[in-house]
């Protein structure tokens, strides 16, 4: 599942086809879901009492995404380095060669290092001081005001990175929250299939149309007409 993941941690799709992905039964692959469903008190990861995944609408959400995102961006960067290395030390015996001198009717043979430790060195520390200054790039405008206005505090920094993208109207977003927060679907089941801030500002939920409201004589039973045959 995770390697299908979207970059939210979401997975669309059925169980049939996740076990046609895997190449497992689909009654194995219900079992498997069922398992990452239940809390585990043997997991490594406390959060949310050890679950894996999540239903959200149309799929499943994993719950330790991020987690695992950035274990594989370490590794990246890891990976990185060993190649940045590598390309120092070839590039110092690229530049170390020999010199000949004459000596007492003998040849001395020199060797001559051309020092290249300090460009590099100099290369990750502002390579480290750039990533700083990313890190600590000031919040988007008006972003504090919909987290403290949506009613799921789930995933805050792709939430962060989506409202930075996608530069919403602040006002149309609360606007919709009013109403939407409200509804039937964000209510029942103690807000189960609320989305998550990220999915809800990428899909452009808050462009949503706010339901007519239902009139009571929605719930009025027409009396049955009579028949002809009733009459008689």
């Amino acid at each position: 599942m995770l390697a299908i993941s979207d970059k939210n941690g979401e997975v669309q799709g059925s169980i049939p086809g996740l076990a046609r992905i895997a190449g497992v039964s689909v009654e194995a692959c219900r079992n498997a879901i069922a398992k990452f469903l239940l809390p585990d008190v043997d997991s490594r990861t406390k959060d949310d009492e050890g679950r894996r995944i999540e239903e959200i609408d149309g799929g499943w959400h994993l719950l330790n995404h991020r987690k695992y995102r950035e274990m594989a961006s370490d590794a990246d960067r890891a990976e990185k380095a060993a190649v940045r290395q590598a390309r120092h030390r070839e590039k110092v015996k690229r530049n170390s060669n020999a010199i000949v001198t004459p000596s007492n009717d003998s040849v001395m043979v020199e060797s001559r290092q051309i020092p290249q430790a300090d460009t590099d060195t100099d290369t990750d520390t502002n390579t480290e001081a750039d990533r700083d200054i990313k890190l600590k790039k000031p919040m988007p405008a008006g972003f504090d005001n919909f987290w403290s206005a949506y009613p799921r505090k789930t995933a805050k920094a792709d939430a962060e990175r989506a409202w930075a993208k996608i530069k919403p109207d602040l006002q149309a977003v609360l606007t919709a929250l009013e109403w939407q927060a409200k509804s039937e679907d964000w209510t029942r089941d103690g807000g189960k299939y609320i989305p998550y801030p990220a999915s809800y500002l990428n899909s452009k939920r808050y462009e949503d149309e706010k339901p007519a409201p239902r009139s009571s004589l929605d719930n009025f039973i027409k009396p049955r007409q009579l028949s002809k045959y009733d009459i008689l």
